[in-house]
């Protein structure tokens, strides 16, 4: 399998060795390894991005799904949604603003817990009031999801079981790999050059034949042999047998 597989080869092979090799030096510099020394200037920076990260995933779940459930929703669900959305904002501020202290929610698993807490307890009041207002019973899956989201979502907040840490190294991880991945791809998708003395040998090699070639046809012009009549000369005997046998003719 791995045999069958073509690589493409590209002039810019060289971008992906590049890419390959700020990636490698940044997982190295991210990576939570710097704490024995106390002046390093890079000792934080795996933590801010890690913090500038959680608030982009947090702003996307607020973009692409709550705004779109506020919109659609009515009453006390209304309300509810919008105050799992101010309170995630809140926490997406503070991940990238660390000195402004708004909610001490930094933990990935506080916020992961919290996101599944507020939705279980939403589905649950929206449970009672499809209950309330509606003949028809509300399904039993969906209130065991809500129930279960209610349940790990508390866990989870009240006692993260894994840190930042954790997913930092993760993170700078997967990078490292990803990393070296792009200088293997990148030395693989290098064309084959040729030198260039050889080019010019051979391209000088080629010049000498063609002028070899057309000295050979001149001169093959020139020594052609030119194709004569050959004319036997007359001699006297055979001129004077010539008279001889004219003159018995004439008797």
């Amino acid at each position: 399998m791995v045999k069958n597989i073509k690589i493409k080869k590209v002039k810019y092979f060289w971008l992906y060795i590049v890419l390959g090799a700020l990636g490698v030096i940044a997982s190295i510099i991210l990576a939570p390894i710097w704490n024995f020394w106390e002046q390093c200037p890079w000792k934080t920076w795996g933590q801010s991005i890690l913090g500038i990260i959680i608030a982009a995933a947090i702003l996307f779940y607020v973009g692409y799904y709550l705004i779109k459930k506020i919109i659609r929703s009515r009453g006390v669900i209304q309300v509810l949604y919008i105050i799992e959305c101010v309170v995630l904002v809140l926490i997406a501020i503070g991940s990238i603003l660390t000195q402004l202290q708004i909610l001490p929610i930094k933990e990935i698993c506080m916020i992961i817990g919290l996101i599944f807490l507020s939705e279980g307890v939403i589905d649950l009041f929206r449970a009672y009031f499809h209950q309330r207002d509606s003949k028809t019973s509300y399904p039993m899956w969906r209130l065991c999801i809500a129930i279960g989201a209610v349940t790990l979502g508390t866990y989870m907040f009240a006692k993260p079981f894994f840190q930042n840490i954790v997913v930092l190294w993760v993170f700078v991880s997967l990078l490292f790999v990803l990393s070296i991945a792009l200088i293997v791809f990148g030395a693989m998708c290098k064309p084959a050059g040729k030198p260039k003395k050889v080019k010019e040998n051979k391209k000088n090699s080629d010049n000498k034949k063609a002028i070899e070639e057309k000295e050979e046809k001149k001169e093959q012009k020139i020594i052609e042999p030119k194709i004569t009549e050959f004319k036997p000369k007359e001699t006297k005997s055979s001129s004077k047998k010539d008279e001889k046998e004219e003159e018995k003719k004439d008797k």
